[in-house]
């Protein structure tokens, strides 16, 4: 599912970001790098869980505060099911997309969380959701070094991913039954 932003929706994207980079400043991010807690990582985030939103809101009841700039335990949940979404710029999506970090995963399988995938064309405003995944079915056979600093992490096949509109079916079929 691929759609452009609006420029409501970026300025609205591009100050949330801003505030959770000033509250993050000076910490390294999840990859104990600088360059992964820099504002062009969070307006990605955040374009995400913007485009996420919309698709789902479109549909359902969604619990998201914009202003907790310390973060939520999720991006969103729908009747208590948590769901996390992961974005990158789509020149990292290749290599880079698709991945988990090895501390988180076991909370979101502990908490049956759902992740969907995305990514994001900065220049143009454009964004792709890709799919989604329980957290379960990532497992060992997806771990894998990434990155140009070969961080450990557990990288999901794009052949593996769920197409959206099975989300929207098993949220309608599974959660608000």
């Amino acid at each position: 599912m691929v759609g452009l932003l609006e420029e409501t929706d970026i300025d609205f994207c591009t100050h949330v970001a801003a505030r959770r980079f000033e509250r993050y400043r000076g910490h390294f991010g999840v990859y104990q790098t600088k360059a992964s807690n820099s504002l062009s990582s969070h307006l990605v985030g955040v374009l995400g869980e913007y485009a996420v939103q919309k698709l789902l809101l479109s549909r359902y009841t969604l619990v998201k505060d914009w202003e907790d700039i310390d973060g939520a335990e999720y991006d969103f949940q729908i009747h208590g099911v948590p769901i996390e979404v992961k974005t990158w710029s789509n020149e990292y999506w290749t290599n880079l997309g698709r991945c988990i970090r090895p501390a988180h995963l076991p909370k979101y399988k502990r908490d049956k969380a759902i992740i969907i995938w995305s990514s994001v064309w900065l220049d143009i405003s454009e964004i792709t959701i890709h799919g989604w995944n329980y957290a379960s079915d990532i497992s060992d056979r997806h771990k894998t070094k990434t990155g140009r600093y070969k961080i450990d992490n557990y990288q999901i096949p794009d052949q593996e991913i769920r197409p959206i509109e099975t989300l929207l079916d098993y949220i309608d079929s599974e959660i608000l039954k």
